[in-house]
């Protein structure tokens, strides 16, 4: 039997000649590459991420996180004016998400910032 597809993932600005000569992972014969195992492969290693956010405003920031029923849900609380610091004391989250995730970042104080929205952008996939 022929051996499955080689997968990588591709970052947004890889230049291309790099993006065809490497392969991130290749199965072993006799390993089932299913439509399940390469979908849970991509998202894993390809859709996974890690984002952080850092508050340098005098009011404290909510973390907002649209849900798949588009619900927002708090994930943190950001306290107000940060020195960054490995610890952040607070004012830094760091957000374990996916690449496609919208957030929203709220003041306590609306009059201290407008709220801000962003989607963790996505990068390419290749199968």
């Amino acid at each position: 039997a022929a051996p499955g597809p080689s997968l990588g993932c591709l970052e947004r600005g890889l230049p291309l000649g790099l993006a065809t000569a490497a392969t991130v992972e290749a199965p072993k014969p006799g390993d089932v590459v299913s439509d399940a195992a390469i979908s849970r492969w991509i998202r894993t290693t390809c859709e996974a991420v890690e984002v952080g956010l850092i508050n340098y405003l005098n009011v404290g920031v909510r973390v907002m996180w649209a849900a798949p029923d588009g619900a927002w849900k708090q994930q943190a609380l950001l306290r107000p004016r940060c020195k960054v610091s490995i610890t952040g004391h607070g004012c830094i989250s760091w957000q374990n998400t996916f690449l496609g995730h919208s957030f929203e970042l709220r003041p306590e104080d609306p009059a201290a910032s407008a709220p801000v929205s962003f989607t963790v952008q996505h990068a390419g996939v290749v199968s």
